[in-house]
Order: C-alpha cells, then structure tokens, then sequence
C-alpha cells in the first residue's frame, strides 16, 4: 500500500512538473503546440427519424493550443481546431494537420523561432518513426527548429480535452436550438466558421 501511494505520488509530481515547464519556462520566440485528437462528434438533426441512430456521420476534431512568447515576455494562448471527415486518426493525419500548422503559426507568430510539440504517446498517432523522422528534417521544412514531448502516461485531462469539448457543446446547442443542420465535416466546418471560432479544414 506504502508502496503504491509512492509510486502514485511521483506520478502526479512528474505531470505537475511537465504542466509547469511547458508554461511557465518558455524563451522568447519559441511556441509551445499542445495538442491531442478529441472524441469525434457526433452529427445529429433536431427531429431524425429513429433509423438515424443507425447511419450517424461522424466528424474529426483535433485541438490544439498554442503558448507564444513574445520579446517582451508575454504569453499568448490561441486554441485552434482542425476539422476532418477523415476517420483515421494516424501518422498521416497527424502530418497533414501539422503541415497546415505551420502555415497557421507564420501567420500568428512570424517571428517564432522554435516550436515545441507536446501530446500524448500513442505509437500509432505521435510516438513512431514517422514523426521523429519529421522532427529531424523540421527545420528544413518549415524553417523552425522542433523538439517533441511527451507527457506521462495517465496524465489525465488537459487543454485540448477543453477546448474540443466547447466546440462540440456548441454545436450541439446550435443543432439543438434549430440553427444549424450539422451533417457532415463541412457542415461543422461553415457553422464554426459561422461563429468566428478559429477552425481549420
């Protein structure tokens, strides 16, 4: 029992201590990519017929949370979320959203210089050959230098799990209150557009 508690309190000091290096040490001009694949949503009508149960679209959410610091030490947070009507949440899926990442963070923090990922490690999404081969040519890529991390396992509920259940939330509600007819990934993609929420196709 002694044991197990130890083993548990290490555990917890361990998370603490990877929450707190990925905020509160950034340098100037790196930016920290949190990121992790939220449960897909659910398409839904207000008033579906009962077969509908049985033919349900999903959609792909993947959040992610950006910390930038400026020069004059400030941290900024942006919360994205990519959309997909691609049910594969793999490497490749994983490259395409970072691909269109990079795009995303020249625009918001032209000046960044280093780029730190940090996920969960699932072998078939972050943690494989595919990705630390992407991390060694990285700078010759997208012209920043990268480093990936990840976090302890069992680290329970972070950022993305927030961000990805709001944006789920609230298209539930704006599906519930007859807004908006959400069937498909493109349909999440203009209601949320709609909205001003910051989401990428």
């Amino acid at each position: 029992m002694v044991s197990s508690f130890e083993a548990f309190k290490g555990h917890v000091e361990r998370v603490s201590n990877q929450y707190c290096t990925m905020k509160n040490d950034l340098p100037v001009n790196h930016l920290i990519v949190h990121m992790d694949f939220a449960e897909n949503y659910s398409c839904q009508i207000m008033e579906e017929i009962q077969s509908a149960f049985w033919t349900t679209k999903m959609v792909t959410l993947h959040p992610v949370v950006l910390h930038y610091c400026h020069s004059n030490g400030s941290v900024e947070l942006k919360s994205i979320v990519f959309v997909s009507d691609v049910m594969q949440h793999n490497t490749s899926m994983v490259h395409a959203i970072i691909t269109r990442l990079m795009g995303v963070i020249n625009e918001v923090c032209p000046s960044a210089s280093n780029v730190h990922f940090w996920t969960d490690s699932p072998t078939s999404q972050y943690r494989n050959k595919t990705i630390f081969d992407l991390i060694s040519r990285f700078k010759t890529a997208f012209g920043l230098l990268a480093s990936w991390h990840y976090f302890e396992v069992g680290h329970g509920k972070g950022a993305c799990v927030g961000v990805g259940g709001t944006a789920k939330r609230n298209a539930d509600m704006a599906v519930k209150l007859g807004t908006v007819v959400i069937q498909d990934a493109p349909d999440f993609f203009a209601w949320a557009v709609s909205e001003q929420n910051t989401v990428y196709f």
